[in-house]
């Protein structure tokens, strides 16, 4: 019985990648990247729009109440009451900013992700893996040689 187990690993074969250096390589993945930060910067801008929008509005009661003082006590309850509802509004928009952000890049690299998967399974086929490990993930491995290295089989396959 040893035997046989010891024959089956025998005739396994691994192979391992790095995906942490092989996806800052792949044109795609640069091409998300830029997206992904243009993306960022539109949504900063809007917040620090909203934001300076509110202070600029604090500002403005704050001068009616010390400066001018020419706003009833209803009115400053009034108020407020209305910057309170643009604060929640700021913090939904904060919510729904890291909504959209997390579902743009999942958009954006889930078909990179798809295209490397098929890549290493064409690999394995290909050159009799029987398991290629990834090495950015860790924990998983300990050790490797590098002739087990088939990252670049795969990036020449992407």
């Amino acid at each position: 019985m040893f035997l046989a187990t010891t024959t089956i690993f025998a005739q396994q074969k691994y192979g391992h990648i790095n995906s942490a250096v092989l996806l800052p390589e792949l044109p795609a993945w640069q091409a998300a990247q830029t997206t992904m930060e243009t993306f960022r910067g539109q949504i900063e801008a809007d917040y620090k729009a909203k934001i300076e929008d509110y202070q600029q509005q604090v500002k403005v009661l704050e001068d009616r109440v010390q400066v001018q003082k020419n706003i009833t006590e209803q009115e400053i309850q009034m108020e407020q009451q209305r910057l309170m509802e643009v604060e929640q509004s700021i913090a939904q928009f904060e919510a729904e900013a890291q909504q959209k952000m997390m579902k743009k890049e999942e958009e954006l690299v889930a078909p990179i992700f798809d295209q490397v998967k098929a890549a290493i399974k064409a690999v394995a086929e290909e050159n009799g893996y029987t398991y290629i490990f990834d090495l950015s993930v860790q924990g998983a491995i300990v050790y490797s040689i590098p002739e087990g290295d088939v990252t670049e089989l795969v990036k020449a396959k992407l």
